[in-house]
């Protein structure tokens, strides 16, 4: 056995033991923070908030709690003051073969559905990039609030693929047909305050007082 099949062998495994024995209270990286009936939904997986397994998973978990609390009234998506999310965890895609990406793929759609699906109105709270997987979270909220320094955009197509977790259905509803086809090209990322804030962002505010812009 080569050294590449033991590391896809076992990250089969951890696919499975994550997927199927995570409970809530066993989170990690993504927890609920309730104040005064706002919940903040607040990643936390230094540096980047990378979108690894375990990160959808807790965020399913998350927007669960957040419907099902009656002291929850609405919902703040949060990375952090530098990033939102830059997308998914590439490492670990990388050990994946076709079929445990196949596999992962309708979870991945599910545990960000799972943000849209919240009945309670919520909004993305972006800082830094959101990129990729993070960029379709953040089409998940009913509102974007970019700060100063948010850079969005869907630039998968530098690795021959296309976004796979909802966001060229998501941002063409939300924008038409025609700017979803360059917002996924490998230029389009770029700052909310330039072309693209109509697009992605309601309203863009200064990132140190990106929570209480309102």
């Amino acid at each position: 056995m080569t050294c590449r099949t033991r590391q896809i062998a076992a990250n089969r495994g951890h696919l499975r033991r994550t997927r199927l024995d995570y409970a809530p209270g066993m989170a990690e990286f993504v927890r609920l923070e309730v104040d005064d009936g706002v919940g903040t939904l607040r990643l936390d997986r230094p540096p980047m908030n990378a979108l690894n397994v375990a990160v959808q998973e807790e965020i399913r978990a998350a927007a669960a709690e957040a419907a099902d609390r009656d002291d929850v009234r609405a919902v703040v998506v949060y990375g952090g003051e530098k990033v939102f999310a830059a997308g998914a965890d590439i490492k670990e895609m990388a050990t994946m073969s076709y079929v445990d990406m196949v596999r992962r793929s309708g979870a991945l759609q599910s545990s960000l559905t799972a943000v849209a699906r919240i009945p309670k109105p919520v909004v993305a709270a972006v800082t830094g990039y959101a990129l990729g997987g993070g960029c379709e979270l953040a089409l998940c909220a009913d509102v974007r609030i970019a700060a100063d320094n948010a850079k969005l955009g869907q630039p998968e197509i530098l690795l021959g693929i296309i976004p796979g977790a909802g966001g060229t259905q998501r941002l063409s509803r939300l924008v038409g047909p025609a700017r979803p086809r360059t917002s996924s090209s490998p230029a389009a990322s770029c700052p909310p305050p330039r072309r693209c804030r109509p697009a992605w962002s309601t309203r863009s505010c200064p990132r140190r007082g990106l929570l209480r812009c309102g």
